[in-house]
């Protein structure tokens, strides 16, 4: 049977045709890999077939295969929000801090896709490395939780500031989180954000000199007009402490 065919099968969920497939070629076959370097673990992953995965970890799949991009079956599993299948992989010894291509944690995807019970799950597995796992950055210096404030996931950068994620780290433009949810107008992240990093984050500047205040005095001037949108960026503006001016301007910190 053509890898492509095996691959087909784990992501179409075919229980019954993949155990004839195991015991026709042996247990060796789980660790079969497609010209991307996806075993069957991966397919039976992505397409949220629980029991496939089980039976693949049963016959002796490796938890920690990764293709030829550096996806781990987590990778995929957490991203999909497939949250049975995260814990399977966990249980069965899947690496929680395993990095792709990008450098990027399953717990990035987690946080981008607001996957919250997934990455309850990951940081529960790292344990005493929870903290350094959600600040962990990938090669662009995103952490987790430059991720979640970018999309405005309040409940995902709660979660992630518990886990003790430090909302004073840079990406690689020297933004913070809070300059992320600033710029994408995310007043109920930054509110999140500035309570847990304190006035010191209102003083951090990117490398083109800009502070989260000015950024958002900035923002209440060009949305000047523009109704609800400019009155979200003056409260942020002054909750920043850069009260716009009477002509919707705004002064910096």
């Amino acid at each position: 049977m053509a890898h492509a065919t095996a691959g087909a099968l784990a992501l179409e969920g075919d229980l019954e045709q993949i155990a004839a497939l195991l015991e026709a070629q042996g247990d060796g076959a789980v660790h079969i890999t497609d010209e991307d370097g996806r075993t069957m673990l991966h397919w039976a992953a992505s397409g949220g077939h629980a029991a496939v995965v089980g039976l693949l970890l049963e016959k002796g799949a490796l938890a920690n295969a990764l293709d030829e991009s550096g996806w781990s079956a987590l990778h995929i599993a957490v991203s999909g929000g497939r949250t049975e299948i995260v814990d399977a992989l966990l249980s069965a010894g899947a690496d929680p801090f395993a990095i792709n291509g990008s450098g990027q944690l399953a717990l990035h995807y987690a946080a981008s896709r607001d996957r919250r019970d997934a990455a309850r799950l990951l940081l529960s597995a790292a344990g005493e490395r929870a903290a350094a796992m959600a600040s962990f950055p990938d090669r662009a210096q995103n952490t987790p939780l430059h991720r979640a404030a970018a999309q405005g996931l309040a409940e995902m950068v709660s979660v992630l500031l518990e886990a003790g994620a430090l909302p004073e780290s840079v990406d690689r433009d020297g933004a913070t989180a809070l300059h992320l949810a600033v710029i994408e107008q995310q007043r109920d992240v930054a509110r999140l954000l500035l309570d847990a990093g304190g006035p010191p984050l209102l003083a951090v500047k990117t490398s083109e000199g800009e502070t989260a205040p000015e950024i958002a005095a900035a923002k209440a001037k060009q949305l000047y007009g523009m109704g609800e949108a400019h009155a979200v960026a003056v409260e942020l503006a002054e909750m920043l402490g850069a009260a716009p001016d009477a002509d919707g301007g705004g002064g910096g910190s």
